[in-house]
């Protein structure tokens, strides 16, 4: 077993082997969507945070990287860039950057030295404000000290005559427009000249938008549409438009109608596509997104070397994939809930199947819903309170037809007191004998303290 999961590995062979969710089908959509447009595009990806945008990403990267015109993407991590002030600056350095890299062969060194001193010359008053971070690293060391030593006097002009907030309002209201359409049309030359070579659009992925700064996040917006947008140039926003939405009002007030205001920044929107909600799931390894998830976390977490772990690794997916669903769970948030499991598995494995189960819900109520771990912490609270809070009236044991929650709330009326006769018989649990209170006691001993045993 693992505390963490491995990482997703990519078998360039085989790229979508460990794609739990089948979204080969939408890289070849967007695929064929992308190849058949010629002028400015910018996408808008759309998935809650931790539902497997950067993993997507990834995959349909490589997936590009495959074809036989072996298709080179820009990636730009927002999130890692979100304290320069402009993001002019990291957009135009990874353009850069992949220009003298990884799309070398694919422009002349003169297309590409020629966006580089149009870049330069709309940075200026940008440049002129991030010096003090450090200019290689602010431009991915795109931009050298000799570079540097051409447009230093005008910078220092800039900046002996101007205060900060004056060169924002210059930059705003593109006064040098000149620059500005010289850059964006090289920009388009280059993108052509790539296009042309490779057989596909320049694409520029950015990733995490949803966790930066809501000011950054909605610089990033426009710019790529004031600057970036040009022919033969696709970006991806990759991005939980419900969180930019919020960022939105933060700003510009809660009166503003946030949707419409977002949707002038892009040209099409699209959903990673999953299978939740979709119905009944009757398979027991691979019936929705949420079982597939956890299949692949009983991988990634090392929990298939015995026989005995295979069952109790498969009793713990059903749980937390019911779970799941019912509190809407993101991905991320499903392999934290393993996280919280994993110091206690070496007992855990070896208990009955509903205790298991049991224990999946505590850690679902511990990440998710504390009100509800606090209340099954305490031996006073009675199971029709819990059942009440944990709104079970509307978890459809029809719905979740492989995971027997009768059994569950069977086991949880005894440990609370509850319906059954039973309240007060002993139980064996991994060789020792527990009172219900016991049993509760356990459990939630296990998710509060490291218990590890010897195998």
């Amino acid at each position: 077993m693992r505390i963490y999961p491995k990482p997703l590995s990519i078998d360039p062979e085989d790229i979508f082997k460990h794609d739990c969710f089948e979204r080969e089908q939408f890289c070849i959509e967007l695929n064929a969507l992308i190849e058949s447009i010629n002028e400015p595009l910018v996408i808008n990806l759309d998935a809650q945070w931790g539902d497997g945008k950067t993993t997507f990403i990834q995959l349909w990267r490589e997936y590009l990287k495959a074809r036989p015109d072996s298709v080179e993407t820009i990636y730009i991590d927002a999130f890692e860039y979100d304290y320069i002030s402009d993001p002019y600056i990291a957009i135009t350095g990874s353009i850069l950057k992949s220009l003298q890299t990884s799309l070398k062969q694919h422009i002349s060194q003169e297309k590409s030295k020629e966006f580089k001193n149009a870049a330069l010359n709309v940075g200026k008053v940008v440049l002129s404000k991030s010096i003090g971070l450090g200019l290689k690293a602010i431009t991915l060391n795109t931009i050298t000290s000799e570079d540097f030593k051409d447009i230093e006097k005008d910078i220092g002009d800039t900046l002996k005559n101007s205060t900060t907030s004056y060169l924002e309002q210059k930059l705003e209201k593109n006064e040098d427009e000149a620059s500005l359409t010289h850059f964006r049309e090289v920009l388009k030359k280059s993108a052509e000249e790539v296009r042309q070579s490779q057989g596909f659009p320049l694409v520029v992925i950015i990733d995490e938008l949803d966790r930066c700064r809501p000011d950054y996040a909605l610089e990033v917006l426009e710019k790529v549409k004031h600057l970036f947008c040009v022919d033969n140039v696709v970006f991806v926003l990759s991005m939980n438009n419900e969180q930019i939405e919020g960022s939105v009002k933060g700003i510009y007030g809660a009166d503003i109608k946030a949707k419409d205001y977002l949707q002038k920044f892009y040209h099409l929107h699209t959903r990673l596509p999953k299978q939740y909600g979709s119905g009944k799931y009757n398979d027991r390894n691979f019936g929705n997104d949420f079982v597939k998830y956890c299949q692949s976390m009983s991988e990634r977490f090392e929990l298939l070397n015995t026989k005995r772990e295979k069952e109790a690794a498969d009793t713990l997916k059903l749980a937390i994939s019911s779970f799941a669903e019912f509190y809407d769970l993101s991905y991320r948030k499903i392999e934290k809930v393993y996280t919280i499991l994993m110091p206690c598995w070496p007992r855990m494995h070896t208990y009955a199947w509903d205790i298991i189960s049991i224990s999946a819900l505590f850690a679902v109520w511990k990440l998710e819903r504390p009100d509800l771990y606090e209340k099954a912490k305490s031996k006073f609270v009675l199971y029709e309170s819990l059942y009440e809070a944990a709104g079970f009236e509307d978890f459809s044991s029809e719905y979740y037809s492989n995971f027997n929650f009768e059994a569950v709330e069977s086991r949880l009326s005894i440990m609370y007191e509850g319906k059954s006769d039973e309240a007060n018989r002993p139980s064996i649990v991994g060789g020792s004998l527990f009172s219900p209170d016991g049993l509760r006691s356990m459990i939630i001993k296990d998710l509060e303290t490291f218990r590890f045993s010897k195998r």
